[in-house]
């Protein structure tokens, strides 16, 4: 079991801790209290969230509140850890994915240029194929008889 004795504020919540009395201070401005081992040290970091009931002289643990707890805190830390692992990772791997995007832009700009060549050869054998076609047939002339006949 351990010994604290606290002060309690308007809310009837401890506001401050001592372990033992403080030197110099009145026993009558501090509530005595006795806290099971395995409480001791929730009440220890957590002592402003309890509840002190002057009538019953209880004091109460949080129930159901948002006081955090140093499991809770412990938690939260590893959970943004974690996180935050994870975002340096995607930060180490950012300047691979920015080449890879600059690689595509040129081979996209490369590939561009080559389908722009394509598309002028394209209009050029077009334009070939027109005066081709609009071209006079020459004049052949057909070929002598050569055939003789006998009589």
């Amino acid at each position: 079991m351990s010994q604290f004795y606290f002060k309690v504020d308007g809310r009837s919540k401890p506001y401050v801790i001592a372990r033992s009395l403080p030197d110099g201070e009145d026993a009558k401005d501090w509530i005595q209290a006795t806290i099971a081992d395995d409480n001791d040290v929730d009440f220890s970091v957590n002592f402003d969230a309890y509840v002190y009931d002057k009538d019953k002289q209880t004091l109460t643990p949080p129930g159901n509140t948002n006081t955090p707890t140093l499991d809770s805190l412990n938690n939260a830390i590893k959970t943004v850890s974690d996180t935050l692992g994870t975002v340096s990772d995607s930060v180490k791997a950012l300047p691979q994915v920015q080449k890879m995007v600059v690689q595509s832009t040129q081979s996209q700009a490369q590939m561009t240029a080559t389908l722009k060549q394509l598309q002028q050869v394209a209009v050029q054998l077009t334009q070939q194929v027109a005066v081709i076609q609009k071209a006079p047939a020459s004049d052949a002339k057909a070929p002598a008889d050569t055939t003789t006949t006998k009589q």
